[in-house]
Parts: C-alpha cells; structure tokens; sequence
C-alpha cells in the first residue's frame, strides 16, 4: 500500500498527464526524508558568505552539543518549509489565503494535503534542522521530495552488513600496521596523526560524494561507524603492541631458562 505522499503524487502525475513508473510501489526503493528550507533571510539566506558563515555557525554548535551536551543548534521555523502551509481559518475571513502554492501557472494542477493537528495525540516528528513538527508535515515533506526531485529522490538503505564487513577489514589493517611499527616505528608521531585524520576526512568526503551524488543512498548510520574508527584504530594499535611485548618478554624469558640449563 503507497504512503500518503506516493499515493498524492501519483494522482497529480495523472492529473499531469505524465507517466510516474518509476514510483510503482512495489518496485520503488524507500524513499529517504531530506529536510530543506526556502531561500530567505531568517530561513537560509541567498548571499553566499553569508550562508557559509550560517552553516559554519550550525556545524560548530552542532560539534559542541554533540561533544559536550551544550550549544544546541537553533532550529528553524516551520514557516521555513518549502511547502505552502494553509491554517484553515486562514480561509475565512476578509482577505481569505489560497489554497495554490506559488509559482504555480494558472490551470495547472496542483496537490492539497489536510491534516489535522491534535497535541493530545502526541502525533509530532523530531527533526534535523527544525522543531518537533505534527506528523501530517512529515507526509507534505516526502511529497515535496518527490515533486522538487522526482525520480532523483534519495533512497533509503540498510548497510549493516556491509558496515560489518568494513569494520572487521578495518581492524585487520589496524593489526598489520601494529606489527609494522613494532618492527619500524615512525619517525614523527605527529606527522602520523595529521596524516591518519586527512586520511579519514578523504574518505568520509569520498564515501559521501559517492553516496549522495552517485547513488543517491542515503546508508542508514554509516556516519556513526566512521566516527568511531579512530578510537577503533587506538584500541587495537594498543592491545596489538601490548600482545607483541608480551611475546618478546616471553620469548626473552625462555631464552634465559635454556641458557641457566646448558650452564654447569
């Protein structure tokens, strides 16, 4: 059975007169929410520096309450969404609001979601980059993705096995770089570090490009697996170079008991 927004869009796709195959609901892949926001100044501002400072500004909150629990990224307003939102006693009145989104050319059709906002329900959706939404904004948001993307829509995906499979690759490469810096250690810890963190940035920007340019997946937790390599990296350098230094201290020890033996 199609969700609201597949269901609503595949009505205006024949309202439209247009063939929309490629949303067959027992075919399509499930499709993964992207939150956005339209263009203004309280919303995501139009001039360039100014929106890279803003994302600057959000990604480092964003760092600091993840890190610490504190500077919570502000969230923006519901008036931000990039659908039309129509209160229905905004209906009635002198100067009643219509129900066409703008831009829209005249005759062309267009799509109306009616929901109802109930607390008591406890019917609301936590999001990214906004406030805990009613349920119904969560419907109108997968319709927009479809309508603003269409058949470029983000698609959601269950990579734990491979996740999985990267980890236990991960590790192996952790235990045979131990063993090579048992035997040659390197020249600057520092270099290393640097080294070890451009590399994990690369990555994490390649493996996103590919992802989300490519592909157009989004991987369920992918992000949270890279964030943890790191440490997966320190503990296993660690308890590698522990496990060799208890062999060679065992080795040593051996060696002593078989010289004290052929000793007179």
């Amino acid at each position: 059975m199609p969700t609201p927004a597949v269901a609503l869009y595949q009505a205006l796709c024949d309202a439209e007169e247009r063939s929309c195959d490629w949303l067959t609901p027992s075919e399509a892949p499930d499709l993964s929410l992207q939150w956005a926001a339209r263009a203004a100044p309280e919303c995501v501002p139009e001039e360039p520096f100014t929106r890279t400072r803003a994302l600057l500004k959000r990604f480092s909150q964003g760092v600091l309450q993840g890190l610490y629990g504190r500077a919570e990224p502000h969230h923006l307003s519901p008036t931000c969404l990039p659908i039309h939102l129509v209160r229905a006693s905004q209906l009635y009145g002198n100067e009643p609001v219509s129900l066409v989104p703008p831009g829209i050319d005249e005759g062309a059709p267009y799509a109306v979601m009616v929901g109802v906002v109930m607390p008591s329900t406890l019917d609301y959706v936590t999001t990214p980059i906004y406030e805990q939404l009613p349920g119904v904004l969560l419907h109108a948001v997968a319709f927009e993705n479809l309508w603003r993307l269409e058949s470029d829509y983000f698609r959601y995906s269950d990579m734990t096995l491979w996740g999985i499979g990267a980890w236990c690759l991960t590790v192996l490469l952790f235990m045979q770089q131990a063993k090579r810096r048992q035997h040659s250690p390197p020249r600057s810890k520092i270099l290393m570090f640097l080294l070890w963190w451009l590399v994990i940035t690369l990555a994490v920007l390649f493996l996103q490009g590919v992802f989300y340019s490519l592909m157009r997946v989004v991987p369920e937790g992918w992000l949270s697996l890279i964030a943890v390599i790191p440490l997966l990296r320190e503990v296993v350098l660690r308890n590698e170079a522990a496990t060799l230094q208890l062999k060679e201290k065992k080795i040593v020890t051996n060696k002593k008991a078989f010289t004290s033996e052929k000793t007179p």
